[in-house]
């Protein structure tokens, strides 16, 4: 059976291409309500022209500004649903060749922009008792990668702090769901989007990168539309998702589900061979004897679980 769900206003950051520009479309057709949000509103008019709502918002500007950005979005309808951070930089390079200033951009926009941008919307969402924050996280959290880890850094930070986040707004009735996507056919690994910091220790491994991404760049399988229509699936609880328990945490993408797999049966065999060694720190254990599983937990954490 169909179940019709309530129409909803959200508001998704980043819209000018990619997932951001995607999901707009799968909201407006899905009967919602859609303020869409980029730098330069010009680079949004297509979403403008199709009944999207749009709205200038720089996600690396000051907490105070985003607060008043955050005052204009409500007012468009009366009230916001959902908030999709999907806006982000990022800057290849070794580490050792990244300046400060390109990690410091990196976290603005990536980190500090999503988490600013969300302080300014909890009142608004704790005072009507409901809201769902959307954090478009990445795949590399879990994984590593030569020339990536500013990226990963600053994806991996605001990983964790709305994971935790979401343990603590969750009793006022705030939904949080963050999700990884793989690799998707949107333009982040188009050659004109980055470029990597002059390096000579490293060169030969970042030549490899910089060619790796051009080559993958209009060849990967994902469909930002097709993401587009997950996440509005998932968050409407519609489709797949009717019925089911939505996880605070997914990974989206055919190659990230199966990579994914594999890595946590390579973790967990992992686990098995070094824990008579890295088990064995409790009081009184004797050398290299694994320590006893307690899966229990305290009530007040096993109630923060729920």
């Amino acid at each position: 059976m169909t179940v019709t769900t309530p129409s909803l206003v959200w508001v998704v950051t980043g819209c000018s291409s990619g997932f951001g520009n995607e999901l707009v479309k799968s909201i407006i057709s899905h009967g919602d309500k859609a303020i869409a949000t980029a730098r330069n509103t010009d680079s949004i008019k297509d979403l403008e022209a199709l009944g999207a709502t749009t709205l200038q918002l720089d996600v690396s500007s000051s907490a105070d500004e985003l607060v008043q950005r955050v005052k204009e979005a409500i007012a468009v309808h009366g009230h916001i649903d959902v908030i999709v951070h999907n806006a982000g930089v990022t800057q290849f390079g070794a580490v050792e060749d990244l300046t400060t200033d390109m990690l410091l951009r990196q976290l603005q926009t990536n980190t500090f922009g999503p988490l600013n941008l969300t302080k300014a919307i909890l009142p608004h969402f704790r005072e009507r008792k409901t809201g769902h924050v959307v954090l478009v996280s990445s795949s590399t959290v879990w994984t590593d990668g030569p020339g990536l880890g500013g990226h990963i850094a600053s994806k991996a930070a605001a990983d964790a702090l709305f994971s935790t986040m979401a343990l603590e707004i969750q009793s006022f009735g705030i939904k949080t769901t963050i999700l990884q996507p793989g690799s998707f056919r949107t333009n982040i690994a188009h050659p004109g989007h980055f470029n990597f910091p002059p390096s000579t220790a490293y060169k030969e491994t970042m030549d490899w990168m910089e060619k790796h991404l051009a080559e993958l760049h209009g060849t990967q399988q994902g469909d930002p539309a097709r993401f587009g229509e997950v996440v509005v699936d998932l968050v409407k609880g519609q489709g797949y998702a009717q019925d089911k328990e939505i996880p605070m945490k997914l990974v989206v993408g055919s190659d990230v589900c199966t990579f994914r797999k594999t890595w946590l049966e390579s973790e967990k065999k992992m686990l098995e061979e070094w824990e008579p060694l890295v088990g064995s720190t409790n009081f009184g254990a004797k050398p290299y004897e694994a320590r006893k599983h307690d899966e229990s937990l305290p009530e007040p954490w096993k109630e923060l679980k729920k």
